[in-house]
């Protein structure tokens, strides 16, 4: 465990034992706090591979405020180790029955610009953000348990103004005063909960997969990524910083892309029509007749979003949302910047580059499982072609995600079908350039596109 000591306000060091440091006078009247959470730790993942490593936190950043608000002592605690928790310090209050504001932020130094003095501002998202009020009870050491929530990732706390005198603050994953969710303790250091949160978990499958898909195991995945604001490297895409914590549920993905053999039995089938090919001339439609079987091994690409959402209920699913696919493609809460992991990707690794990464056109799926030299085009759980080949559309409008719509603590199962921004699609196209391989990549395409796509299946009651 982790301790230090505040004198009014002020540090006045780290001792090896609360309350113990070198001068043995009597305790004075204080307070001590016990700072705990139940978020994983970065310390936890190298023997725990269920945990997410998007929710694990190291750091703790600890402020004492006035009555304003403002700010006048501060401390980073590093507490990447489970031993490190809980923590623990003492306050002496200014002057008897004054309240004692905290404002306490747990995060991952990996994800945050520590050098950046605006950055846990600008990386609010991704944070553990807790406000704690609270008053001396007595003349002795009065010992209270602050417990930071996973549930409240991405939950901003509201300070008192004259609009609106009330702050509120996430506690225990629900809005609450800055005085709900703090604990009395008598006796010793409490037992910490680090890396309890079931969503941080793993969550398998358990229903068996449809034909053709993987289990996507659910988990907590922080969508997005700071080093892509403003990212273009020759390709068009949209914000996709800064990043927002979602949780998702289990849920199956097609292995590959669905292709023209699949599209073509629906069709044969009488379940569906045949698409009408769109016109875009760099996205050669790969659709030829419903009895022509020569390219049932490609992607089918040329349809728009409402036969492509016809075509996955048909089979009794739909299309991801883009939490789901961006779940699906960077590890399931490990943040890779590829489907395949954080290896830069050669010619061989997927299908893209128009040519000049292998043939100038789009290539049958699963062709990209096999590469000297680098990686393969081949997610952690076994799906293909999430990086290349052709882009896909996923169930949501876009929308930023710092806008109103993603706003608040972290996000169940997020799906937003509504909207005027345009149907959100990932993933790179054959005739894209190499940037657009990055997995937290995000494109908007007007309804009159047409694209490729695959299906997600819940793993719900059917």
């Amino acid at each position: 465990m982790l301790a230090l000591e505040f004198v009014r306000g002020v540090f006045i060091g780290t001792c090896l034992l609360l309350l113990r440091c070198a001068d043995a006078a009597s305790p004075r009247p204080q307070l001590v706090v016990w700072i705990d959470t139940n978020a994983p730790v970065v310390g936890m993942l190298s023997t725990h591979p269920e945990l997410s490593r998007d929710a694990a936190i190291d750091i703790v950043h600890i402020e004492v405020l006035n009555d304003n608000g403002d700010t006048y002592a501060s401390r980073d605690l590093l507490a990447p180790a489970p031993e490190d928790w809980p923590l623990s310090f003492g306050i002496v209050p200014a002057r008897a029955s004054a309240t004692v504001h905290l404002r306490v932020r747990a995060y991952n130094a990996a994800l945050v610009r520590q050098n950046d003095p605006s950055s846990l501002r600008a990386s609010a998202n991704v944070i553990i953000d807790r406000l704690a009020d609270f008053v001396q009870r007595g003349d002795g050491i009065d010992a209270r348990v602050i417990l930071l929530d996973g549930a409240c990732f991405g939950a901003q706390p509201t300070f008192a103004t004259t609009a609106n005198p009330t702050p509120h603050t996430c506690v225990d994953g629900h809005v609450g005063a800055p005085t709900d969710g703090i604990g009395s303790l008598t006796g010793g250091a409490p037992q910490s909960q680090v890396g309890t949160w079931a969503r941080a978990k793993e969550a398998p499958c358990v229903r068996s997969p449809p034909a053709g898909s993987a289990c996507i195991p659910g988990g907590v995945t922080f969508l997005g990524d700071f080093s892509l604001r403003g990212f273009t490297d020759g390709i068009t895409q949209r914000n996709s910083s800064p990043p927002r914590p979602v949780a998702l549920s289990p849920f199956f993905l097609d292995r590959t892309e669905f292709t023209v053999g699949r599209y073509r039995k629906l069709v044969v089938s009488k379940i569906l029509k045949a698409p009408t090919p769109g016109a875009i001339a760099f996205r050669p439609c790969t659709w030829l007749r419903a009895d022509d079987p020569a390219n049932d091994q490609l992607p089918l690409q040329c349809v728009d979003h409402e036969t492509a959402v016809a075509a996955c209920t048909a089979l009794g699913g739909t299309l991801p949302s883009e939490a789901q696919w961006e779940h699906a493609a960077r590890g399931r809460g490990q943040h890779f910047r590829y489907a395949w992991g954080n290896d830069e990707p050669v010619c061989c690794s997927a299908s893209y580059a128009e040519g000049r990464c292998g043939p100038a056109t789009v290539t049958p799926v699963g062709s990209h499982t096999k590469c000297v030299g680098g990686p393969v085009d081949v997610s952690a759980d076994g799906v293909l072609d999430l990086a290349g080949s052709v882009n896909e559309y996923t169930s949501d409008i876009y929308a930023d995600y710092d806008s109103a719509i993603w706003n608040g603590k972290i996000v169940v199962d997020p799906n937003h079908p509504t909207g005027d921004s345009g149907w959100t699609s990932r993933g790179a196209a054959w005739a894209d350039p190499v940037g657009a391989l990055l997995a937290a990549l995000r494109f908007t395409v007007p309804p009159t596109e047409t694209l490729g796509f695959r299906c997600a299946y819940s793993d719900g009651p059917p």
